[in-house]
């Protein structure tokens, strides 16, 4: 997608997850929006629960993260009809108390034609 910009409407305010161990709070479903430099906009949705703690990977300083299932739910320019899936690896640092981060995988599959 090249360097993009991203608006989350995320609140984690719901309940806990028994099943998971670590202290959590559910969010969403909530709505993603990506926007490309030329202005396409990509929509995904995504919900799960932000745990207390790292996984081994993420830098020392992380403080909670979030691995969660999400969904393309379409999208306008070459993505309009998009559709896909995957899934987030987000986390929140001390370090930079102002900022998240985002590593997110996945498929995406256009509609033939779209550029």
């Amino acid at each position: 997608m090249g360097k993009i910009k991203a608006h989350f409407d995320f609140c984690a305010c719901g309940p806990t997850d028994p099943g998971i161990e670590a202290p959590n709070q559910k969010y969403g479903p909530t709505e993603v929006c990506f926007v490309t430099a030329n202005g396409d906009q990509l929509f995904l949705s995504c919900g799960g629960s932000v745990v207390d703690g790292r996984l081994p990977y993420h830098p020392e300083d992380v403080n909670s993260y979030w691995k969660d299932p999400f969904v393309i739910t379409g999208g306008t320019g070459k993505f309009e009809g998009a559709t896909g899936s995957g899934w987030t690896d987000d986390y929140n640092r001390d370090s930079y108390p102002a900022n998240s981060f985002h590593q997110w995988t996945g498929t995406i599959t256009l509609l033939k034609g779209k550029k």
